[in-house]
Formats: structure tokens, sequence, C-alpha cells
């Protein structure tokens, strides 16, 4: 932050004047772009007399949400350029608490498969039964099966340390007498206890760089096949963090009192996304113009192989749906999974209905450049493979 003295330079448009490019704005806007940094400062800092403002303070940062509710007030004595108030929003974690992840790749898919076959489907699935109540039995194995055999872990907020990558057992016994060794020399400056720390400390430092080096190459190489895993080490890596922060009471009132209560905060939040709604006119609800059928569509029939081919082509990191079933579990017991859900696809199409998740939306918010704690901001939006 500073008085940087480029008038003539546009932010709205990031332009310099004239077409020279080897002029000090130009340079200067050049240098900004190839460091990526932004610029927060929008409106004119200095003015005196009948001189035209010009925009001389700024603000740099190389992340765009690092500052927030930027205010404009006026000159300290006698000077001549406006004091600027902000929060600069500098390695914050909102509060989280630990969350339950399913360890998808350590499951026994085996056992599951097993267990799958052993169900005689045709009699469980009746074609007399209400097709949602098949769905339903089907779904309700499935989750069972999901409980019984995939592990869980406890995973807590990641913290702001530099090394977010797996460690094996042997640098993590390094570390933790590198950190013994420390110590013992700020109570007794022992230099054989020096020498062996700096003997440690060199080891632990090569180790890790070559873990991160490692861990790095790995997660490029596969960015294709799993980029959720690159751009979550992306995002560990950024000093500033997005959730639900406190919300204000008031959301039309930025100076209004805050909450960290999460039910007031959900109460906040439904409030808001009830009054943006699409609001219907009373009255009779206008019915379509009929189409005329000249051609029947003729009968058709899913084949148990289609069904497969299908669950073999889905992609194990992305999310699972709002049926909590997770495209690595489907593929992994696609064999034994085929045949209820070609039942479930056929009676359908017999039927001539459908059957349905009974599940309610889901609601996370998301921010801009304004505060993220004030509800006007958020917006609707959606395990470890």
């Amino acid at each position: 932050m500073g008085d940087y003295n480029y008038p003539e330079i546009n932010w709205d448009s990031w332009n310099s004047p004239g077409d020279s490019t080897e002029s000090n704005e130009y340079r200067f806007l050049e240098n900004l772009q190839e460091n990526f940094l932004f610029q927060h400062v929008t409106r004119p800092t200095r003015w005196r007399g009948t001189n035209t403002p010009h925009t001389l303070d700024l603000i740099l940062t190389n992340e765009e949400n690092m500052v927030s509710n930027l205010e404009y007030q006026s000159p300290l004595g006698k000077s001549d350029h406006c004091t600027m108030k902000f929060d600069f929003n500098c390695y914050t974690n909102i509060k989280s608490k630990p969350k339950l992840i399913k360890l998808f790749s350590k499951g026994n898919y085996i056992k599951i498969k097993e267990e799958l076959n052993k169900i005689k489907w045709p009699e469980l699935l009746q074609k007399e039964n209400d097709i949602n109540e098949n769905w339903k039995s089907v779904l309700s194995i499935i989750q069972d099966m999901d409980k019984k055999y995939i592990p869980t872990k406890e995973r807590k907020q990641i913290g702001r340390g530099k090394n977010n990558f797996p460690m094996d057992k042997n640098t993590i016994d390094k570390i933790k007498r590198k950190n013994i060794l420390s110590k013992k020399i700020t109570h007794n400056n022992d230099p054989e206890v020096r020498k062996e720390y700096n003997k440690i400390r060199n080891q632990v430092k090569s180790r890790v760089n070559k873990l991160k080096r490692e861990y790095e190459k790995n997660l490029s190489e596969k960015a294709k096949e799993n980029p959720k895993a690159i751009w979550s080490y992306i995002k560990s890596k950024t000093k500033t963090k997005e959730g639900i922060g406190d919300l204000h009471l008031d959301p039309e009132d930025t100076k209004s009192d805050k909450t960290e209560d999460n039910s007031k905060k959900a109460k906040l939040l439904v409030e808001y996304f009830s009054s943006v709604f699409t609001k219907e006119p009373d009255g009779k609800v206008p019915s379509p113009t009929p189409v005329l059928v000249t051609n029947d569509m003729p009968y058709q029939k899913i084949k148990e192989e289609v069904v497969l081919r299908h669950l073999n082509a889905l992609k194990i990191d992305k999310s699972p749906g709002m049926d909590k079933l997770h495209p690595r579990l489907l593929k992994e017991i696609a064999e034994s999974l085929a045949k209820p859900l070609c039942i479930i696809y056929n009676q359908s199409l017999e039927n001539e209905e459908l059957y349905y998740n009974d599940y309610r939306a889901e609601i996370s918010g998301s921010h801009g450049q304004n505060s993220i704690r004030n509800t006007l901001n958020y917006e609707s939006g959606e395990e470890e493979p």
C-alpha cells in the first residue's frame, strides 16, 4: 500500500495513456499483470482545490479476497490525500468442526458384491410393487453396504502450515526429534546438541522438500484424471479462506450486530433465499395445448449390459448426488448393481412413471469481493475417492 503517483492510469480498464510501451505507467501495469497482483482502489484518493481528482494511493495484494470493506474517509489534518480504512484478510480460517469422511480407496468391495449377489432381485423387486418402494429397497441396501464396508475417518480442519501433503513416518519422527533438540538448545546451548540439531534440521529440510516435489509432481501428472485433488491442494495454499463467517443480524445494515450461532445463520440465509424466489400469481394455472401423437414410441427394454457400461463409465473423482451414493462405490460394485437397476428402469418404462428421491435442495454459500458476513452476498450452490 502506498502513493504510487500514476494519475493517468485508468483503473477501471487497466489502461495507460497513449500508445507508448516505454512509459512508466505501461511498465507498471505490465509488472502488476505479470506478477498476478490485484489493485483494490477504484476511487480518487487525492484532490486539491480545482485540480482534477486522481487515484494515486493504491492497495496491491496477490489474492483478490485479501481486502474487503474498503472505505474512503476524509484526509488527516491538512493533507490532500484521503485516508482509507479496510479489512485485511490474511491467513484466516473460517471456524469449522472436524468432518467425517469415507475412505473409498480402502473399501471392502469384494464383500459388498458377495452380499449383493446373494439377493434374489426379481423376487424382491416385484413388478406389482410401487416403483418408489422398489427404488427405496435398492437404495437402502446399498447405503447399508456403504456404512458396513466403507471405513471412515475424522478429518480435522486443515491448518495454515506449509506442508499440507503426506509425510512418511521416518520424516515425522525426524521432525519430532528436531523439535525436542530445539527446546534443549533454548535451555542449554550445548555445542554437541547444536551440532546434532543442525544435522537433523538439514535432513528434515531436504526430506520435506523432496516429498513436496514428489507429491506435486504426482498431482500434476494425474490432474486430468483427478482435478479435484490438485485444486484442493492449490486452495490450501491461499491466504484467504471461503466459508460462512459471522453474519449481520440485519442484512440491510452492515453496522448491525453479528452472530456466530449456526441456527441463526441458517435462519438468516433461509429468509433471504425465500425473498428472492419468484412469486407466482394467484388464479388458475394455464393448461398447455395438447399435442397430437401420430407415431407411438415402440416398446423399449433396457439391457443389463447397457446399465453395466454406464456404471463402468462413472468418474470416481466426482461428488455424490442427492442420494449420497459415491461414484467410486457404484463403479466398484457395477457388476452386482446392474441387475437391480435394470429391473427398476424397465419397470419405469413399462408403468410409464418415474421413481423419485425424497430429498430437499442443498444450499451452500459463495461470495464475491464484498464482505462474506452479509446474507445479501450469498447464492445457492453442493468425499474422498
